[in-house]
């Protein structure tokens, strides 16, 4: 009998050359990898040409061990096999242990039930490399002596993942090797495997997996406030300490746990909750917000008579155009109209003014914060002055009555408007023209006359740029249009030439005034443009210079 070839020098090569080969492959743009063991078996009856009256029935029985990598589409392992093949003709029977590898490829259609299991219909093939000396006489033709590539196999499967953690699952798989006619001398049969495996970052479904605590989180984001617009608040007070149970650190929780704690009337639990969110995020005084809250300690007070707890914090809400700088927040600040919840204590509070394109210098104030009181920054403007004042408002916002006591006022200026940077002159331009000299050059714009001084406006680039031109020294007489019109379509008129929105504010009569300040591009003057609104349903367009010493 021939040497075993597995066992020479040869046979050796080729075995760790072709398993080394097999496993470079394997770790090639795989997203998942396993190891397991699988059993197969399967039976098949040959004719003998010297005897066909006498097939000789071959069967086999395989256990392997595997090494396996996969991504979403397809699978490919490499597995050693030990066994036993049989063949029985005549009442002859013989027996040889088997060993070799089996190289497997699939493509796999996976079904994903749920992040748990996922099942999957697999098709691909097989070849088996074995060493064996069966006897010639109860094998045919290639069941020789040697090592040898053996037979190529088609398989059909199931099989199914089952995930236990982020990146370990557990995967099971079963095939049926047909008998068919091209692959006449494989076995036909059935195989089954199972193993571990693990997840790459690569893996598409680790990152869709999600713990007990992430879908806790997802149910409560969109039961609880399904649960609160319902008016259930027993079931949305026990949703959001669920999820604070999860995130302490939560305090859109504690906002929503405080909004159903106050619909079951338990007003103390709902402004303990409130306190911790503003703990938290001290930005959550939006308007919604910091309404919720008065309310609260008005629902609070009128039941215990006694004045609302505010664990320690006091409140600066800022007026309508008025900005205060930031400060650190889960959220960003939302600007004007809002506030900040502040622990008692000294802080200093750098205001500025900020409407239509307008900006002011900035202020600081210098204030010791009060636990329960409730401070507000407001402003007053006059031509490019605005006074900012901060006042004690806590009567006033809490209880809806009373004086606010003045703290402190500053002046801050209101930036000059400058010029856009492609207001180019045209070359003909120039101080000082005539009437005659001007009206031959303009086409489309709005150009007014009084006195010396001409006025052309013309919007470039979604930007208003005014041109002065007249005698250097001409003054513009204060000039008025009365017209019977509209007054938002006169206000939408201007703000879409002009780019911008107008300053409101009242006049010594009382009369709403929308005002727009735009540079004169050849003069060192300012052009004041006006609209205000009369009773009567007309509406003065004004304009002049405006001069910064008045």
């Amino acid at each position: 009998m021939k040497k075993q070839f597995l066992f020479t020098a040869a046979g050796k090569a080729i075995f760790t050359l072709s398993a080394g080969i097999a496993l470079a492959a394997l770790s090639v743009s795989c997203a998942s990898y396993g190891i397991g063991g699988g059993y197969a078996a399967g039976t098949k009856q040959v004719e003998q040409d010297y005897d066909p009256d006498h097939p000789v029935d071959l069967s086999e029985q395989r256990y392997s061990v595997y090494l396996s990598g996969s991504n979403e589409a397809n699978e490919t392992s490499i597995a050693y096999f030990t066994g036993a093949f049989n063949a029985e003709a005549q009442g002859v029977k013989a027996s040889q242990d088997l060993r070799g590898l089996n190289f497997t490829t699939h493509v796999k259609f996976p079904f994903e039930v749920n992040q748990f299991f996922s099942p999957m219909l697999l098709f691909g093939w097989e070849y088996p490399w074995y060493y064996d000396d069966t006897p010639d006489s109860l094998r045919k033709e290639k069941y020789t002596d040697t090592f040898y590539l053996g037979d190529l196999a088609m398989s059909i499967g199931l099989g199914f993942d089952i995930s236990f953690s982020k990146s370990l699952y557990i995967r099971g798989r079963a095939y049926y090797a047909p008998p068919l006619p091209m692959l006449v001398n494989k076995i036909p049969g059935f195989s089954f495997t199972v193993g571990l495996g693990y997840k790459t970052d690569d893996d598409k479904t680790k990152g869709k997996w999600k713990t007990g605590d992430q879908r806790a989180i997802e149910n409560i984001n969109k039961q609880g406030p399904e649960a609160l617009t319902k008016k259930d608040y027993a079931r949305a007070a026990a949703l959001y300490t669920q999820g604070i149970r999860i995130q302490a650190d939560n305090y859109n929780y504690y906002y929503r746990r405080s909004e159903a704690r106050a619909g079951q009337g338990d007003y103390a639990g709902a402004l303990d909750d409130f306190n911790r969110a503003t703990r938290i995020n001290p930005l959550l005084q939006g308007t919604k917000e910091y309404d919720a809250w008065k309310r609260l300690v008005a629902a609070y007070e009128a039941e215990r008579q006694e004045d609302a707890p505010m664990d320690d914090q006091g409140k600066v809400i800022v007026g309508a155009n008025l900005k205060l700088a930031n400060r650190g927040s889960p959220t960003p600040w939302k600007g004007s109209g809002n506030g900040v919840s502040y622990p008692a204590g000294a802080y200093n509070f750098t205001f500025w003014y900020e409407s239509g394109g307008e900006k002011s210098g900035e202020v600081t104030f210098n204030q010791r914060i009060e636990a329960g009181r409730v401070y507000y920054a407001e402003y007053t403007r006059k031509d490019f002055t605005v006074t900012i004042r901060l006042v004690d408002a806590t009567e006033r916002e809490l209880r809806g009555g009373g004086e606010t006591a003045f703290i402190a006022s500053k002046n801050a200026e209101i930036f000059v408007p400058e010029l856009p940077v492609d207001a180019r002159l045209p070359s003909w331009v120039k101080a000082g023209m005539a009437w005659n000299q001007i009206r031959g050059h303009l086409s489309g714009g709005n150009l007014t006359r009084d006195g010396d001084l001409y006025v052309y406006i013309v919007s470039k680039q979604n930007k208003m740029i005014v041109y002065g031109f007249g005698l250097p020294d001409g003054q513009l007489s204060n000039y008025e249009i009365l017209l019977t019109a509209n007054l938002n379509g006169i206000l939408n008129y201007f703000k879409k030439t002009i780019g911008q929105d107008p300053v409101s504010d009242k006049d010594d009569e009382g009369r709403n005034t929308y005002t727009w300040l735009l540079p004169l591009v050849i003069r060192q003057d300012v052009f004041r443009l006006i609209v205000v609104q009369n009773d009567d349903s007309t509406v003065y367009i004004q304009y002049d210079l405006f001069n910064f010493d008045d």
